[in-house]
């Protein structure tokens, strides 16, 4: 070990032993006296601050830099519950602490971003960049920038959507909603998409310390506009099919059919779960040129994630999810480490409670480790709604609500959702079928579009409920987990049409009591994540 190495090491020491700098307090007798509240909370912030710095210097034994995302020591709220004046005001203020972190680092602009809407910056440091930001009393965290990677017709009638007496056939189909993709990019004129790509972006990273570089169809980090969310193949070799992916869980959420879906490949005609919602299509992956990062010289150029890219997703989304009627998020993505519970110290939780305040639920594939006791990240957020996977009774996935092998399962896992052999849109206007946890997490998105029709005047929570007690209970038999498969009920009314511009809101033209028991629960905190890779079945 050469002594530059050696002594990055020694500052993961450093850094580790520097955040638990506090003593017990002692009574007038000498006594110890019991930490307060207050004080044992905070003991517990530093040590995971510097556990986190210690955690991520390791990687400096064998890198000269690291991508790190800082939590900006600041005041913050929602923006959903501050005035327009109120949010600029904090917008400001982000801006000016990151600036200030900027500075006190020594970074340059090209390798150092704030965010606008979110207390968080995104950078690259080296081993002495990341002393003075552990160092830095603007600083409230950090978290290592990994890559992730990825993870119909019989399962539509399984969960109430198609067929004679399903929603679709009563009206319900999701129209005047919006669901977004963050995926490997949507092939918007796939007629299965029928001109509903309504908006895009894509959000990718150059870094050398990964061999990875932007796909964005500019050259740039990021793009706005029709064609930004290309699929990642495009002008790119894709040995693995990874990039069907994107478009497969688009046509799964909200896919409608057309009269040459035979000739196009299709195996009959079906539709989507949300036929008639739009699509927001945004492109986060990033093009890997090592062999390390992708596992073989076979799999290599691979395309995975980063976690700084997705959180950029989600902050745009936050920006415009008003003007476009956004209902729902769709992340088939995250890691392989297991989180035996909520892992709500993860950078991503921010962005998707911001969501949430807004109205917007957030669904992310429960991961396809076969764990039968925790979960992958960003699934393990608590205030995401995690889907596991179950078969839909079709070719190759019988019986119906088998828990798929492959799923993991929790006992704080929200919900079940068909995923075992899903058949959809694929690139160049064809159709495939795969299996994941991938492919179950937009059918729950599709369905929040269809219960987002059927119930416009409902709040977040109280349709969330309805959800999970309107599902049909699966047990899974590795682990004796009870959670509600989703079950589109449709209620004996007219379909009250979506909202047509931003704001607007609907009059509920029923209000049923829910049947059943809820038996999901979205809860408490947990580890911090190290995200990692998800595999994807296809055929």
């Amino acid at each position: 070990m050469t002594f530059e190495r050696l002594g990055r090491v020694l500052l993961a020491v450093v850094l580790m032993f520097s955040g638990l700098r506090w003593l017990p307090t002692r009574t007038a007798h000498g006594a110890i006296g019991r930490l307060s509240h207050k004080e044992a909370s905070l003991a517990l912030a530093r040590r995971a601050r510097a556990n986190a710095f210690a955690a991520i210097s390791i990687d400096l034994a064998s890198s000269e830099t690291v991508r790190v995302i800082v939590r900006l020591n600041t005041r913050y709220v929602s923006e959903a519950g501050l005035s327009s004046t109120q949010a600029d005001a904090q917008q400001a203020r982000l801006g000016s602490t990151a600036e200030a972190l900027r500075l006190e680092i020594g970074a340059d602009v090209d390798h150092f971003r704030g965010l606008t809407h979110l207390p968080y910056a995104i950078a690259v440091v080296d081993a002495g960049g990341l002393a003075r930001l552990a160092a830095s009393s603007r600083v409230a965290g950090v978290q290592a920038d990994r890559p992730d990677t990825v993870q119909l017709d019989a399962s539509g009638g399984l969960i109430g959507a198609s067929g004679a007496g399903g929603a679709h056939a009563l009206g319900y189909t999701g129209s005047g909603y919006a669901v977004a993709i963050l995926d490997t990019g949507v092939e918007r004129l796939h007629p299965f998409f029928q001109d509903r790509v309504v908006a895009e972006a894509c959000f990718s990273t150059t870094y050398s310390g990964y061999a990875s570089s932007v796909i964005c169809p500019n050259g740039t980090g990021e793009q706005f506009g029709p064609g930004a969310a290309q699929p990642c193949s495009v002008d790119n070799p894709d040995p693995t099919g990874a990039c069907d992916h994107g478009t497969h869980v688009a046509g799964i959420a909200a896919g409608q059919s057309y009269a040459d879906m035979l000739s196009d490949g299709a195996s009959s005609d079906f539709d989507g779960v949300a036929p008639g919602a739009d699509i927001i299509a945004v492109q986060v992956f990033s093009r890997f040129d090592s062999v390390a990062v992708c596992g073989s010289e076979a799999a290599t150029p691979c395309y995975q994630t980063y976690n700084s890219d997705q959180l950029r997703a989600l902050e745009w989304l936050i920006d415009i999810g008003a003007a476009y009627n956004l209902a729902a998020v769709n992340m088939s993505l995250g890691g392989s480490t297991k989180y035996l519970a909520n892992c709500d110290a993860d950078i991503r939780k921010l962005a998707i409670d911001a969501l949430r305040a807004a109205g917007v639920a957030t669904f992310i594939a429960a991961g396809n480790s076969g764990f039968t006791d925790g979960l992958a990240s960003p699934a393990c957020i608590s205030s995401a709604i995690s889907v596991g996977s179950v078969s839909d009774g079709g070719s190759g996935a019988s019986p119906a609500d088998a828990v798929s092998w492959f799923s993991n399962s929790a006992a704080f896992l929200s919900l079940w959702a068909p995923g075992h052999w899903i058949e959809s849109a694929v690139l160049d206007g064809a159709f495939g079928t795969m299996a994941g946890t991938s492919m179950a997490a937009p059918h729950a998105a599709g369905a929040w579009l269809v219960l987002n029709q059927m119930y416009p005047g409902e709040d977040l929570d109280t349709r969330l409920a309805r959800l999970l007690s309107e599902g049909v209970n699966v047990t899974d038999g590795r682990n004796g987990v009870t959670r509600p498969r989703i079950f589109l009920e449709a209620p004996l009314a007219t379909p009250t049409p979506g909202p047509t511009g931003a704001g607007a809101t609907a009059t509920p033209t029923i209000t049923p009591t829910p049947t059943g028991t809820a038996v999901a629960t979205l809860a408490p905190q947990g580890p911090t994540p190290q995200p990692v890779y998800l595999p994807l079945l296809q055929r």
